[in-house]
């Protein structure tokens, strides 16, 4: 129960513009988690990684695939600097 609790609370937090893992480590000194501490974190994290890759795939393998294909928007710039 208190790993799903955390898992949750790791998932809502991944995104705002705070630490998630901040309150991972707040959490556990209140919740009692077996094992080791780290391992559980790693765990939490790749769980948040893995849909987010999932739910970009399109663009990463269009960033991955366009520079090995010798095209693609990367390629395309025409170098000079940003006038932003």
């Amino acid at each position: 129960a208190a790993a799903v609790f955390l898992g949750v609370l790791q998932g809502l937090t991944e995104f705002l513009p705070v630490s998630s893992s901040g309150h991972l480590v707040l959490f556990q000194q209140f919740v009692e988690i077996a094992g080791d501490d780290v391992l559980f974190d790693l765990v939490l994290h790749m769980g948040t990684l893995l849909p987010v890759l999932w739910f970009y795939r399109q663009p990463v393998l269009e960033m991955l695939r366009d520079p090995i294909a010798g095209e693609g928007p990367q390629l395309q710039r025409d170098g000079t600097p940003c006038s932003c």
